[in-house]
């Protein structure tokens, strides 16, 4: 095969282009980092360990302008003529983001104005770049939403989303690992069922977060925290990828469309969203504020039990994949026995620690009832 025929067959083979945007935007985000954790170190713009942090030195906090700039950059350079149109719109919301994040983790700003920022990049994408959650599979009785329902529906899912995976960014490697594993299956996903765009802004996606996994997880000298910057381009991206794969499964006449796709899509944010939904309940019954900080998530509870940040990542990494497998294999017992199982399955998922920590505490107390009666 001569240099021309290769040439050829490479552009014409998606699964290239999708390997070379994934390692683009490593590239560019291994390139980004260093220079911003030199820069936020110059300026003092780290993270001050206090009550709140479970980290034990000040870290720069501004990882996710990185992300940012490599999908930024990473999609203007593969988005393509034939999808410049909804890209100039991808940019514009990420751009909003990007510039709210970045205030946010400066200054700080208020929770309505985080929501006034995603809410407006939520019309954007709705209204010009069709980002919008119609099909239901029949759920709640449901086929299909209307045009105001459908609005209300996805800012709704937007911002849970977005929030949800915000508060799971509290220890090293979390909230970029659960990035990961979901790019990893929308991308997987979009490719097999012939979606490439979406397949290669998983690909762009997947690639940003590796490289700052390893800055944030393993690195040492530069060591860096995505902070609301990043965590709010992860959630607001997630949020797309979700909306995508619930409507294209339901057009899809792919073999590999999923049955139930609202159920599944409930699963691949099932962990972040059962762990949200417990924090408020908990907040709400302790009459606390539900944007207060605190230290009732999952994560917290694992550190209780002594595990370091990385085994506390990798064991709540594999709660949120194990229902992610389970709905695939299952996706056909019914959209309400799958949605039934995910719900049973999540709230097991994000109380475990509570339930472990509990029935070793009633175990410790068996034996020492035991041993005092032994003296006897």
């Amino acid at each position: 095969m001569d240099a021309i025929n290769i040439l050829r067959f490479i552009d014409n083979a998606p699964i290239f282009e999708i390997i070379a945007a994934f390692i683009l935007a490593f590239i560019f985000s291994l390139m980004f980092i260093p220079p911003v954790v030199i820069i936020s170190r110059f300026k003092r713009l780290l993270d001050i360990p206090s009550g709140r942090h479970v980290h034990a030195r000040a870290i720069p906090r501004l990882g996710g302008i990185a992300i940012a700039l490599s999908i930024i950059f990473s999609l203007i350079i593969f988005c393509g003529e034939y999808q410049y149109h909804l890209c100039r719109y991808y940019l514009l919301a990420f751009i909003i983001l990007a510039l709210l994040g970045v205030r946010d983790d400066l200054l700080s700003i208020r929770p309505y104005q985080k929501v006034l920022g995603i809410l407006l990049s939520t019309v954007i994408l709705f209204f010009l770049a069709d980002m919008q959650f119609h099909h239901m599979a029949g759920f709640l009785g449901l086929d299909s939403l209307n045009i105001y329902v459908s609005f209300l529906f996805t800012v709704f899912l937007v911002l849970l989303i977005t929030n949800s995976l915000n508060l799971m960014d509290g220890i090293d490697g979390l909230a970029s690992g659960l990035g990961m594993l979901m790019a990893v299956f929308f991308g997987i996903y979009f490719f097999i069922i012939g979606e490439l765009y979406d397949a290669l802004f998983s690909a762009v996606l997947l690639g940003a977060l590796t490289a700052f996994f390893y800055f944030n997880v393993f690195a040492h000298r530069y060591k860096i925290f995505m902070g609301d910057t990043g965590s709010l381009i992860l959630g607001f991206s997630i949020s797309i990828l979700l909306v995508h794969f619930n409507e294209l499964s339901a057009v899809s006449t792919s073999p590999y469309a999923v049955a139930s796709a609202p159920a599944v899509a409930f699963a691949i944010v099932l962990v972040p969203l059962m762990d949200c939904l417990k924090v408020v309940i908990i907040r709400v019954y302790n009459h606390r504020s539900i944007s207060c900080a605190g230290r009732e998530h999952l994560h917290h509870y694992l550190l209780a039990l002594n595990l370091r940040h990385r085994q506390a990542t990798t064991i709540i990494l594999g709660l949120n994949a194990i229902p992610i497998i389970m709905s695939l294999l299952f996706n056909n017992i019914g959209l309400y026995n799958l949605i039934t199982l995910n719900v049973l399955y999540g709230a097991f998922a994000v109380t475990s620690p509570n339930l472990y920590a509990y029935i070793h505490r009633r175990i410790d107390s068996w034996r020492k009832v035991k041993l005092s009666t032994r003296d006897y």
